[in-house]
């Protein structure tokens, strides 16, 4: 035997007491497979042992059970059957012990997504259809015929988890409150339906217009530009309110909103994208002001048309007014706050004498968008009043037109034989009713990527769509792949895009959002947040023109302006709006040719922190009295007037000042 040291020895009785060894009455250093095992290797002796532990798992397709960790050994007299989990429609189930799988698929098992339904053109039959989560290919279907009664189609379904589907084309409320009347549509537009079509009273009273903007407005779900409202019945759209007065908002102009804190807000009607008046008589006075999504207006009897009724209404793409003989003064000025107008189609086909106030179009003529926007369509008795120009555009009763085309006879349509397209957006064609020969073509609708395709001669013609910006994502609406925004608003987590600064105007804002320049402007800019605190990040571009206004307007407001370049010569000049908090240039602003203005003449102290800043100077210009250098956290900066001299003290109005190192 092979001779042991005395460590070696000790050790080794220690591992033996630990394994619970019996001592051997033989000259033997015992030796076992492992803990388990019962019968020493060289000798034979046998010693008590715990026994197994049978806490690993094992399994099977369709049982598991346990071994022991330590020798391996299963336990196979006790195997037990997979049991729990739920099989799916793709899956079968896990076993809840062991998480092996069992068992078969469950073709009934789905995990079905919300049900949608589809109607028939003709509302005949209505379609439901849900897809399964989990596999898209799983679907249910199911199409019934509907029922029809009282201007409703209903259709009922078999399947349980669809729901009835109504469909009502009149709603009909003569007998409705104007309360009833706003529940009633808040359901339908709730339940998803774009087309409204409501039967009102000849006199119906303004409460009731007013119930249906407020259930346009206040229904959830309802996107911008996606409501085709008709009415009905009623003969008078009345006057929405004076601008600007907290009690207007009867019709479907703006509504002004005035919080405790007396600041407010406006409220616009951006729900809707076309208007169907065919009984209306007069239009009242900004009827439908800044309804800025509507593309299409028919009113086959209006004979007169307020003032303001369409005014800033800059989507407009087609207004039939065939009646119309009265229009007053901004009543169809489509321009809006620097938005310029879409191609738009105006039909005034009444005969006779049409009186135009010299308003009627205002910004429009002013912005010479009329006669690049604008097309008129005139009865067949004005081709006398009419003056065409060499370059295409036409003038009438003092109005200059894109284009003017006349309607046959008595405003109606042509019979169009011997359709041929030509150069330049027309097309001739042979009328039996009148002697028109050649007009510009109209109908379709332009895309970024497509122009419009005229209903006449099938030719396309005018000019490609702007892009509609997709603000969850900044990218153009009509798929064409273009990254658009020029600006991105983050607040909260979330990123909203905008065209351009001047977007932000209609925007409440957000307190502590960031503003991020995309593109780079050339023009000038305003953000004007009241009460709001922001930081304007220029992303690097160089401010080299125009102005960059920052008005908060708010005792606890603060502008912090980081990450941009002035180039030198170019004046940017940044306004220090009156009841500003604090303005804080970063660290990455080169502000070496920014003059600031400091406009504050409310009691707030304003405080302007340069301690970050790293520039090499700047100029500044108080317009105000009071204003002392002590405001300034000045860092690493002095302040110096027109003679070198360091100011410590008040800044005189009108004095030029230069802060720099």
């Amino acid at each position: 035997m092979k001779k042991l040291t005395k460590i070696i020895l000790i050790g080794g009785v220690a591992f033996l007491l630990a394994f619970g060894f019996a001592a051997c009455e033989k000259d033997c250093e015992h030796t076992y497979d492992n803990a388990c095992d019962s019968s020493c290797n060289m000798c034979g002796e046998t010693r008590e042992v715990v026994g197994h532990g049978y806490t690993e798992l094992v399994k099977d397709e369709t049982h598991h059970w346990y071994k022991c960790p330590i020798c391996g050994e299963e336990d196979g007299e006790n195997k037990e059957k997979h049991t729990g989990g739920e099989a799916t429609c793709i899956s079968a189930a896990s076993c809840s012990i062991c998480d092996a799988p069992y068992g078969e698929v469950d073709d009934s098992a789905h995990a079905w997504g919300e049900a949608t339904y589809t109607w028939a053109d003709d509302y005949s039959t209505c379609t439901a259809e849900r897809v399964c989560g989990r596999d898209g290919e799983h679907t249910e279907t199911e199409t019934v015929n509907s029922v029809f009664a009282d201007d409703v189609y209903t259709a009922t379904f078999t399947a349980e988890d669809f729901e009835t589907q109504r469909k009502v084309l009149v709603l009909h409320v003569t007998d409705m409150t104007a309360g009833q009347l706003n529940a009633a549509l808040l359901t339908i537009l709730e339940d998803g339906e774009t087309q409204i079509n409501i039967s009102l009273a000849p006199d119906a009273h303004k409460e009731m217009i007013t119930a249906i903007r407020r259930a346009i407005c206040d229904a959830e779900g309802v996107e911008d530009g996606s409501i085709h409202l008709t009415l009905m019945g009623v003969t008078t759209i009345p006057d929405d309110g004076y601008n600007y007065a907290y009690e207007n908002g009867f019709a479907f102009g703006p509504k002004y909103f005035r919080n405790e804190d007396g600041s407010s807000y406006t409220e616009y009607v951006t729900e809707l994208a076309s208007v169907s008046l065919p009984d209306v008589t007069s239009i009242g006075e900004q009827a439908f002001y800044m309804c800025k999504n509507i593309r299409f207006v028919d009113a086959p009897k209006a004979t007169v048309i307020g003032e303001f009724a369409f005014d800033s209404c800059y989507s407009l793409t087609t207004v039939k007014l065939p009646n119309a003989t009265t229009l007053n003064s901004f009543a169809l000025d489509f321009y809006s706050n620097g938005e310029k107008p879409v191609e738009t189609f105006l039909y005034l086909t009444a005969a006779g004498a049409i009186n135009t106030d010299e308003d009627l179009f205002h910004s429009l003529e002013y912005y010479d968008s009329l006669s690049s926007y604008v097309n008129l369509i005139l009865n067949n008795d004005k081709q006398g009043e009419v003056t065409f120009h060499d370059n295409g555009t036409a003038t009438w009763n003092g109005f200059t037109f894109k284009s003017v085309r006349f309607s046959c006879v008595d405003g109606a349509e042509h019979t169009y034989e011997a359709i041929t397209a030509t150069a330049g957006g027309t097309h001739t064609f042979i009328c039996s009713a009148c002697d028109i020969t050649t007009e510009i073509c109209y109908g379709g609708e332009a895309t970024c990527t497509e122009k419009a395709k005229c209903e006449v001669c099938d030719a396309e013609y005018g000019d490609f769509a702007l892009h509609a910006i997709d603000q969850a994502t900044g990218y153009c609406k009509m798929n064409c792949g273009e990254m658009v925004a020029g600006v991105k608003v983050s607040w909260n987590g979330v990123d909203t895009y905008y065209e351009d600064l001047d977007a932000l105007w209609e925007e409440e804002g957000q307190d502590g959002a960031t503003i991020t320049l995309l593109k780079h402007f050339l023009y000038e800019g305003y953000i004007e947040w009241y009460n709001k605190t922001y930081t304007l990040d220029l992303n690097g571009y160089e401010l080299n023109r125009g102005g960059y206004e920052l008005y908060p307007n708010g005792a606890s407001a603060e502008v912090a302006l980081v990450n941009t370049a002035a180039r030198r010569g170019k004046i940017v000049s940044v306004y220090v709006g009156a009841d500003l908090n604090k303005f804080t240039v970063g660290s990455q602003v080169d502000i070496e040719a920014i003059l600031i203005y400091i406009n504050s003449e409310s009691e707030n102290d304003l405080v302007i922190d340069l301690s970050a800043a790293d520039f090499k100077s700047t100029n500044i210009i108080v317009y105000d009295e009071g204003f002392n250098v002590s405001q300034i956290n000045l860092g690493k900066y002095k302040v110096y007037d027109a003679e070198g001299n360091v100011v410590t003290g008040e800044l005189l109005v009108n004095a030029e000042y230069i802060i720099k190192e």
